[in-house]
């Protein structure tokens, strides 16, 4: 079975051409066979997937079908599902079962989408990496040993292989942007709450969103439908937009190969009308340290009761973080809260001249798993600064933030290209980033899909 978009899906069981429970079998088996070796998922719930399926089907018999009907859609494991295991990445939870969903599992669910499994991620989300000791690392399908990015790797290359149509992951320095621009996919992280975070279990309540990852940013925009009213995102012109292209910071730093990807985006933009204007980029200085701040701080407080007793079955990556957490102090927690709310203030004011900003969303390539540090010039830096070095200062806004790929280097490694919106404008940063693919992205596509032949076998698209 090929992957298919959204639209043409429900389509097709519109059509009769296929059925919602054929479509639900056909991914069952293609999961089976082919994820023993990305590992993108902990649980394959078959019973409940078809239970969902034959529900989809009999509501497309009775002319009642839903928005999104019979779409298989997949959780990072630390968002409940009701019935359905949900381990967070840890052995510590690996019997859980919770008794509700998530509340953005009722809304997906509502709109008719089918629950087709639980990915996984860094165990807690902790970490911006693929790895996971007790569940299998992540593999991302652009090569063999390549990082999928983190925490939400396993959403990430899940949707990459096509194994589903949509993954909903959480961010909260990046970690649905940077797995995204790892595996070639596009990823939304909303604004500041507007996805309910309830049921999905914290690692910075000042710093957590719920994000989506699709195939494209036509699905993105049908999924996105369901949190948010997108009007008019077919109008692909963008001779009206004004995008704000950072001076400092984004472009210090960086693979030289992502920055020319990068330059090369910018000039794509403005051949199709945009505007590009510079803007002072160092809002974004020390952001990396004021996320690590308040997301230890909060992490190590979620934890504090489960860590007195069962600290053992934590992997040693948590263990440094809860040490981290423990000698931080209240004046460091809240100067970061101040710096925080200045960086909030520099972007609000910089959007009252520009529509969106676009960055490089990480600035590197995907890298070896066992690389722990990466060099730039004279400059090396640990890879979990890195990877959110152009991310983290939107979860310290709460703007919305989509990566899309751009481009992939002459070594077939995709990147990825970041923009950004003033609070609640996602159509804005959809319509430039459904503009982009319109235009530019078939052949990255092609090369997704030729990738992906050549990891796990001809017969899947």
């Amino acid at each position: 079975m090929e992957y298919t978009k959204i639209n043409e899906l429900i389509a097709g069981y519109q059509n009769k051409q296929f059925s919602p429970m054929e479509t639900a079998k056909a991914y069952i088996e293609r999961i089976k066979k082919y994820d023993p070796l990305l590992q993108s998922f902990i649980t394959l719930p078959e019973a409940e997937i078809l239970a969902q399926a034959e529900l989809a089907e009999k509501n497309f018999m009775k002319q009642k079908a839903r928005k999104l009907e019979g779409v298989p859609v997949s959780y990072k494991d630390n968002i409940n599902t009701k019935n359905i295991k949900t381990t967070n990445g840890s052995p510590i939870q690996e019997h859980n079962i919770p008794l509700e969903n998530a509340e953005v599992v009722n809304r997906l669910q509502h709109a008719g989408t089918v629950t087709i499994g639980k990915t996984n991620l860094y165990e807690y989300a902790f970490g911006i990496t693929s790895s996971n000791p007790y569940y299998g690392d992540v593999t991302n399908l652009w090569g063999e040993g390549l990082t999928a990015g983190g925490s939400s790797s396993g959403a990430a290359a899940a949707v990459a292989a096509g194994f589903c149509s949509a993954s909903i992951g959480t961010d909260t320095a990046g970690s649905v942007r940077v797995p995204a621009s790892c595996t070639g996919t596009v990823g939304l992280k909303p604004t500041y709450g507007l996805i309910d975070m309830q049921g999905i279990y914290p690692l910075s309540w000042s710093l957590d969103h719920s994000g989506v990852l699709t195939h494209n940013v036509e699905d993105l925009a049908e999924i996105m439908n369901v949190f948010t009213k997108l009007q008019e995102t077919k109008q692909l012109p963008l001779s009206k937009v004004k995008v704000g292209v950072p001076s400092s910071y984004f472009t210090e730093n960086i693979n030289e190969e992502v920055n020319h990807f990068y330059l090369e985006a910018l000039r794509k933009l403005e051949s199709l009308g945009a505007s590009l204007i510079e803007i002072d980029g160092t809002f974004a200085a020390g952001s990396i340290e004021t996320a690590k701040t308040i997301a230890t701080s909060e992490v190590g407080y979620v934890h504090k009761e489960q860590a007195k007793t069962l600290l053992d079955k934590y992997s040693e990556g948590a263990k440094a973080v809860f040490r981290k957490s423990g000698i931080i102090s209240a004046h460091e927690y809240f100067h970061a809260l101040e710096t925080r709310k200045k960086m909030k203030h520099s972007l609000a004011h910089i959007f009252e001249t520009v529509d969106i900003i676009a960055t490089p969303t990480i600035p590197n390539l995907p890298f070896h798993k066992s690389v722990k540090n990466l060099s730039f010039g004279s400059v090396t830096e640990d890879i979990n600064d890195t990877m959110i070095r152009f991310t983290s200062v939107f979860n310290l806004s709460g703007n919305p933030a989509i990566s899309i790929p751009c481009a992939f280097t002459e070594e077939e490694l995709p990147v990825g290209l970041q923009l950004i919106g003033d609070y609640f404008q996602e159509e804005r940063i959809i319509h430039a980033a459904l503009a982009y693919e319109k235009h530019f992205l078939e052949e990255f596509y092609q090369m997704r899909t030729k990738k992906l032949h050549s990891f796990i076998g001809h017969d899947v698209h």
